[in-house]
This record gives structure tokens, C-alpha cells and sequence, in this order.
């Protein structure tokens, strides 16, 4: 899936989306981006964090081949974020 989607722009994979560009590959729904502001203001994430958890939650919805991020797919990028967070 990350093939067809970035075919012809360089970008290999969503990890290497660049941050000025990233909504214009992922699409973000309201259900998702309440769960992301709840994260941020929570565990007090940065404006990095939260692209990099929006990455790793479009590789995992890659891999159940659904075209779109759910709210699932942001918790469980969540849940890889390292245990110091959580404290």
C-alpha cells in the first residue's frame, strides 16, 4: 500500500513523510484527531510525537489493508510509545 502511495514522489515509506506534507498523504478523521489531542495534552506529547504516532498508525492500518487511520490504529501506535511516557 505505501508503494502505490508513494509512487512517483520520492517517499519511500510513511516514516519518511515529511511533516510539511503529511496530511496531504494521511487523512485524519475527527473521531481520530480527539483521541491524538486527548494523547497530547495527557502524556504531554510534542507536535513530533504526535506525526510520528499518526506515521506508525498509517503502517499498521497498511497492514490490516484498510485505506483508512481509525481510532484503533492510533491507540495501538500509542501503546508503542516507550513506558517513561506513561509514569
Amino acid at each position: 500500500m505505501q508503494h502505490k502511495r508513494f509512487l512517483g514522489t520520492g517517499i519511500v515509506s510513511n516514516a519518511h513523510i515529511p511533516s510539511k506534507k503529511m496530511f496531504d498523504y494521511i487523512n485524519i478523521d475527527n473521531e481520530c484527531e480527539t483521541v491524538l489531542n486527548l494523547a497530547q495534552k495527557k502524556l504531554c506529547l510534542s507536535h513530533r510525537a504526535i506525526h510520528k504516532t499518526i506515521k506508525i498508525a498509517r503502517t499498521i492500518a497498511d497492514i490490516e489493508e484498510s485505506d483508512t487511520i481509525s481510532q484503533n490504529h492510533i491507540l495501538e501506535a500509542l501503546q508503542y510509545r516507550a513506558k517513561k511516557y506513561f509514569i
